[in-house]
Formats: C-alpha cells, structure tokens, sequence
C-alpha cells in the first residue's frame, strides 16, 4: 500500500522508521562512522550514531545506528530505501 501522493515506493507501515531526508542524505553521502543530532521528524533533538556502511545480502547498504538521548537509547539497522531514503529496522539484541 504507498502512501497516497508520496510518490515513494515504501509501505505506509515504514513511514515512520524512515529518517527524514536530510539525515538520510548524510548516511547516503558519508560511508564512514559518523554521529550527528537529528534535527527533525519523530527522532528530532536525538543523536544518531552510525557504524560504517555495508552492503547486505538483501543488497541494500545498511549501517548499524544507535539513538540515544539523556534518557535512553535504542539500537537499529538502518538500510536504503532509495538513493537517500534510510528505514530504520529495531534491532534484537
């Protein structure tokens, strides 16, 4: 099911394990570990620390990201939707 007039191809389900764009951008364009606070969307105001990219065998790039604020801090994967859209899948440990 797409959202009605996304234009994206992910599931409604998903919407909100996407990282706003400006985020994804910089997961996109930086392959290294990084960190950096989330300046919008649901995770607006949290850190976003992310591993190294790799590429899965779903042959998606993903990173393994943690979220984190004072109080908590919840482990993802975080993999492409497209060229830079990230959907965050929580993690199990």
């Amino acid at each position: 099911m797409q959202k009605p007039g996304s234009g994206h191809s992910f599931q409604t389900s998903i919407d909100n394990n996407v990282l706003p764009p400006e985020v994804g951008q910089v997961l996109t364009d930086n392959s290294q570990d990084l960190s950096l606070a989330i300046p919008s969307g649901m995770f607006q105001g949290k850190n976003l620390m992310a591993n190294a990219t790799y590429f899965a065998a779903s042959g998606r790039s993903c990173r393994r990201v943690v979220i984190s604020d004072n109080l908590s801090q919840r482990h993802y994967l975080a993999c492409t939707v497209n060229d830079t859209l990230w959907e965050l899948i929580p993690a199990t440990i």
